[in-house]
């Protein structure tokens, strides 16, 4: 149901609340920038990371390599960098590997998730034999890295 307002009941003095109303803080826009090029063949693809004062693009060749760099940029946004000290749990670093696989018997075929679950055994055993022996790497003197998962994501 509407009320009617006289002109008699509006008080000018009820409209100050604009100088009241805080306005929420400007947000930050255009944080990631993907930019498709078609005149570009080799990488149509362009991601910014605009957060910061240097000019940081990263040419893509696929659609998948625009989704991993995006995912890096907001991996860094959500962790920024901190410290590994006794005073905090051991950290857990996800590195991605890229294989490319090629039959050897050409009259032969695989499909997909057999394929995604050999690489994900290739990687496993190489990492795994490694770790045994030690990874070798530039803070290994003060740094202990061992295997928490190996697991195949996709297969283009």
């Amino acid at each position: 149901m509407c009320q009617n307002v006289d002109d008699d009941d509006w008080d000018e003095d009820d409209l100050d609340w604009d100088d009241e109303w805080e306005q929420p803080p400007p947000s930050q826009i255009g944080l990631i920038g993907v930019v498709f090029r078609p005149d570009n063949d080799e990488q149509p693809w362009l991601v910014q990371d605009n957060r910061k004062a240097l000019n940081n693009q990263f040419p893509c060749s696929t659609k998948a390599d625009v989704l991993n760099q995006v995912a890096i940029i907001i991996d860094d946004m959500h962790l920024p960098p901190g410290k590994l000290d006794q005073d905090h749990d051991p950290a857990e670093v996800t590195v991605a590997v890229t294989l490319k696989a090629s039959l050897c018997d050409l009259d032969i075929e695989v499909n997909t998730l057999d394929l995604r679950r050999a690489a994900s055994e290739a990687i496993k055993n190489a990492v795994c034999h490694h770790e045994e022996a030690g990874f070798t790497h530039f803070l290994a003197d003060i740094v202990s890295l061992g295997v928490v998962e190996v697991r195949a994501l996709n297969v283009e």
